[in-house]
Formats: structure tokens, C-alpha cells, sequence
């Protein structure tokens, strides 16, 4: 038995292409653009002449327009180029800026999108707050938009506890609270066997919560050279710790003496003593 050339509207044959069709061939189809298939995409020759599964048919999608682009912003699936019903597509905002409106639209069945294409807004922060025993950099602006930086700075005599510089960033909150600004003072700054301080704070008589002190090494000793030689009046108004910075020198081995000897007891180390005893006679 032979079946006739299938025929389909608004489609074509993309395998099993052929002049006569005997039993048990195959065929299979595909429909152009902007038409979805009912039935079966392959049907096969059968002994009665007939195709089974029947012929499909390609039916019109309805179709939405491209969805519009969008300032500061782009929408998902634009390269596809059609738009049937039921399908989605989803706009995102470049950094910096808010998404205003439905993120996700939705091709109806009645050809249009399922909400207007959303905005792209600038984000921006409330102003900063002002702080007491303190002020803050661009006090005569309005409006902190995402990216922008606040500096904050403290009147004399009073510490800076927290973030001096935070910065509107991009879900339009600041990067940091305000910072505060203590006040108060710490008494004489601590005193060291190994080391003095500075010849620029021995002058000093004031030290306001925040001040920081240098110290230098003694005579004798040697700093480290990967340890901090400083404190910092701190907010309890006490001075930080300050580390063991400075090393003893070494004198190095005085040598035997001639008709005695060298009693050691410890170290050659700056400070160390060491005692001498003559032989007799």
C-alpha cells in the first residue's frame, strides 16, 4: 500500500522527504514561526494507506510585542524575538539603582503583557545623622544616592568611636551607623623600664580620649622591628597596652682574663653583671 504526500499548513517536513511513501515509512514535521504543533511532530505510512499518528496541525501562538527596554536597566529573553502566550520575562536594574514595579511579566492570551515594564530608580539613603561633640562632611546636600560618601569628624577633645567615612550603598542603607564622639581625658601616659616617650608628647599635658602616644627605645635596647611602639587613650579613658617593643643589647663575650677567670651567672645582655677572681698570687 502507498500513502499520499502529507500535507501541512503553516508547517513543513524536516525528515522523510520522498516522491512516494510506502508502509511503515516515517515522516516528521516542524511549523514555521509563530505557530505551536497539535498531534504528533513524526506519523508513519500504515498498511491501509493511512498516516498514524493523523497528520498534525499548526496552529497561530498568539504573540506579545518585544517587551520594552528599559533606562538603567535590562529585561531577560530579549534575544528570543517572539513572545507567545504564557511565556515570562524578568527586568533587573543595573547597581545602583531600585527596581519600581513588577519585576516579572507574563504573555497573556490575549497578546499583551501582563503589567507595564517596570522603572529603574536611582537609589538613594536618608540623610545621615548628625552626631553630638562631632560634625559630618556635605551638610548642604539633599539627597545620597547609592555610592556616596559621609565623613564624620570630632570635635577637640573628643574621640572618634566607630566608622569615621560610611557609604550609601545599593539596597539604599548606609554602610555603617553614625560613629560617636567621646569625650574625656587619660591621665599621664604609662611609664616603662625599656623605653621613653618621644621627645614630640613629653611635652605634651593634655591627652583627650583618642590621643595616641610614640614611645623610643631606651639606651641598651633595640626595637622590634614588627612591634607597634605606641598607645592610644582609649574610650575608658585608660591608655592601651603597650607591648614589650624594645630587646636588650648584647654586649657580647668581655673575654678571659689573663691570671683569673670569668665567673658568669646569666646572660651577656644589657644590665647583666658579671664578676672576675684572680688566681693566687
Amino acid at each position: 500500500a502507498w500513502c499520499q504526500s502529507p500535507q501541512i499548513k503553516n508547517g513543513k517536513i524536516v525528515a522523510g522527504v520522498s516522491s512516494t511513501y510506502k508502509y511503515n515509512q516515517k515522516v516528521s514535521f516542524e511549523c514555521i514561526g509563530g505557530h505551536e504543533m497539535v498531534g504528533s511532530r513524526e506519523i508513519h505510512c500504515q498498511v491501509d494507506g493511512t498516516w498514524d499518528p493523523p497528520i498534525p496541525v499548526c496552529e497561530q501562538v498568539v504573540q506579545c510585542p518585544p517587551p520594552p527596554d528599559i533606562q538603567n536597566g535590562i529585561c531577560s529573553n530579549q534575544e528570543t524575538g517572539v513572545f507567545p502566550s504564557g511565556i515570562f520575562v524578568k527586568y533587573t536594574c543595573n547597581p545602583g539603582y531600585a527596581l519600581i514595579g513588577e519585576a516579572t511579566l507574563r504573555c497573556t492570551n490575549a497578546g499583551r503583557w501582563s503589567s507595564p515594564a517596570p522603572n529603574c530608580e536611582v537609589v538613594q539613603c536618608q540623610p545621615p545623622p548628625d552626631i553630638q561633640n562631632g560634625t559630618r562632611s556635605n551638610q548642604e546636600t539633599t539627597v545620597f544616592p547609592s555610592g556616596m560618601l559621609v565623613t564624620y569628624t570630632c570635635n577637640p577633645g573628643h574621640a572618634l568611636i566607630g566608622e569615621a567615612t560610611i557609604q550609601c550603598i545599593d539596597n539604599g542603607m548606609w554602610s555603617s551607623p553614625a560613629p560617636n564622639c567621646e569625650g574625656g581625658s587619660c591621665g599621664i601616659p604609662i611609664r616603662l623600664d625599656f623605653a621613653d616617650l618621644t621627645d614630640a608628647y613629653q611635652k605634651m599635658n593634655s591627652f583627650p580620649v583618642g590621643s595616641l602616644v610614640q614611645y623610643k627605645c631606651n639606651p641598651g635596647y633595640f626595637k622590634h622591628p614588627r612591634v607597634n611602639a605606641s598607645s592610644i587613650c582609649i574610650r575608658n579613658q585608660v591608655w592601651s597596652e603597650v607591648p614589650e617593643f624594645c630587646i636588650k643589647k648584647s654586649c657580647g663575650h668581655p673575654g678571659e682574663p689573663e691570671n683569673g677567670r670569668l665567673i658568669v651567672s646569666g646572660d651577656f645582655l644589657f644590665g647583666s653583671t658579671l664578676s672576675y677572681t684572680c688566681e693566687e698570687g
